[in-house]
């Protein structure tokens, strides 16, 4: 009988560079995993050159099974390819977890490269999935929260319990190499050394935006206490010697108070650390400035906002509970701050006009020249499985949408115009993806291009308004070229 397990976090893209931070879903997992002496390998895609070899190997020593971790897009087909691998190479059942196997169980395990998924929240399921795999019975029946085949027919069993995170072990960070880690030159923010950790504080959020997995979810928000954040804070930075954090919750402020009582008692642990999360704009729009220079005395060094989009019309289809307004206000309330404001919204909604989008970028427009720290990205929308979207986007076949199609929802602006998207809007977006290369920009570069990304956003208003000629844009295509 095994005791050691083989967990798998797939690359994302083709991009060969160093990840900027360890796979934090599957090292929750291990941590539980160890806590029952059952022995982990971690093994990361994005951080190993010669991943094969290392996956053939660790297939050798036959564990129990191998865990693979997948979002939805391109991470998908990596996952499939390593299941194949493992598939040739061993009889080690095949495991899926992370988001694409909760919000899409059923295409998931319907896979032939999948033997079991594990749905939702894994910390608790994992081991008693291990428990009944070692068990040689079908004791996998009694595992809530899976889905397996047995005979050929899909078996779920019932529904999964949210995990208790307060009860949840320390992350055993020590199961990766931080050498193989750097931050992204867009995290300027973080100080030396380089690394960023990734902490989750809580899970759900108390919002239901339609294009986001929360919506589908459900689950009632779940926090750790203040006590315990600043706990493990403390044993991470003493233990790995790591001084960024980038707190990766949903919404670290779903409960106000705590999210107040976190930032004071970092400032009472003056803990000399850099850190990193994202916050709602009608939060921040009524903070007062002596919470702004508490986050500050914090270490807080930069705050995403999804602001979504300039248009009150798609910001109500999309029940943001938010508005532009919002979105100038927090942007104003941290002019002069040491905190860089970073500001996403989304091209490419169903229903969004031309006009709809124009309201989009002269907000962009507006957030940059009124404060000289803002950053602005505007990426394309993403039908998330089982959103709301997702089904005003792909209507009923979505209900039919195998693996691999979801596995290319992230490249459906990539070379023709979604189904959904109107057709002067996608003109509009295809003939200014200039737009995604300007914001790119880091430091002294960015400023400068964020510069250029002003005068691009007048210059297509007043083409719009007035017809002015659209070959002044490619003349700042080629100013962009000189500062790539």
């Amino acid at each position: 009988m095994s005791n050691h397990i083989l967990l798998i976090f797939p690359k994302i893209g083709n991009v060969n560079k160093k990840p900027d931070r360890p796979p934090l879903g599957i090292l929750t997992v291990a941590a539980t995993l160890l806590e029952k002496g059952i022995s982990v390998t971690v093994l990361d895609e994005r951080a190993e050159l010669d991943f094969d070899r290392m996956l053939l190997k660790e297939l050798q020593k036959q564990p129990v099974c191998v865990g693979i971790s997948s979002m939805s897009g391109r991470q998908i087909t990596h996952g499939l390819r390593i299941s194949k691998l493992v598939k040739e190479y061993s009889s080690v059942p095949v495991v899926w977890g992370g988001v694409q196997a909760s919000l899409e169980p059923r295409s998931t395990i319907q896979h032939d490269l999948v033997d079991i998924i594990v749905r939702d929240d894994g910390e608790e399921i994992f081991p008693r999935l291990i428990e009944a795999l070692n068990s040689q019975c079908p004791a996998l029946d009694q595992v809530r929260g899976i889905a397996f085949k047995r005979n050929g027919k899909i078996i779920f069993t019932d529904p999964p319990q949210p995990a208790d995170i307060e009860k949840l072990p320390v992350i055993p960070f020590h199961l990766v190499d931080f050498n193989k880690y750097e931050s992204d030159p867009r995290d300027h923010w973080a100080v030396d050394p380089k690394q960023i950790l990734p902490i989750e504080t809580s899970r759900g959020c108390p919002y239901s935006c339609t294009f986001c997995t929360e919506s589908v979810r459900k689950k009632k928000w779940r926090a750790l206490s203040p006590e315990r954040v600043i706990h493990d804070l403390k044993y991470y930075l003493h233990t790995y010697g790591i001084r960024n954090f980038t707190f990766i919750d949903d919404n670290l402020f779903g409960n106000i108070r705590r999210g107040e009582k976190i930032v004071e008692l970092l400032v009472q642990e003056n803990l000399g650390i850099a850190w990193y999360t994202n916050i709602r704009t009608d939060y921040m729009a009524k903070a007062d400035p002596a919470f702004i220079t508490m986050l500050e005395k914090s270490g807080c060094k930069m705050l995403t906002f999804g602001a979504e989009s300039g248009s009150k019309r798609i910001l109500k289809m999309i029940n943001k509970k938010a508005t532009p307004g919002d979105v100038v206000a927090a942007n104003r309330k941290l002019i002069g701050s040491t905190i860089t404001p970073h500001f996403v919204t989304i091209r490419g909604f169903p229903t969004e006009t031309r006009d709809d989008l124009m309201e989009t970028f002269l907000l962009n427009c507006r957030l940059l020249l009124e404060n000289k720290r803002a950053v602005c990205d505007s990426p394309c929308l993403i039908a998330t499985p089982s959103t709301k979207i997702a089904e005003m986007c792909l209507g009923d076949q979505v209900k039919h949408f195998r693996l691999e199609d979801w596995a290319q929802i992230l490249d459906v602006f990539k070379d023709k115009k979604p189904p959904w998207v109107l057709d002067e809007t996608y003109e509009f977006i295809d003939n200014h993806r200039i737009f995604s290369a300007i914001t790119s920009k880091t430091n002294r570069t960015f400023r400068i291009s964020n510069f250029l990304y002003h005068l691009l956003l007048i210059i297509y208003r007043l083409n719009f308004r007035f017809g002015f000629d659209e070959h002044l844009s490619r003349l700042l295509g080629i100013c962009l070229k000189k500062f790539k």
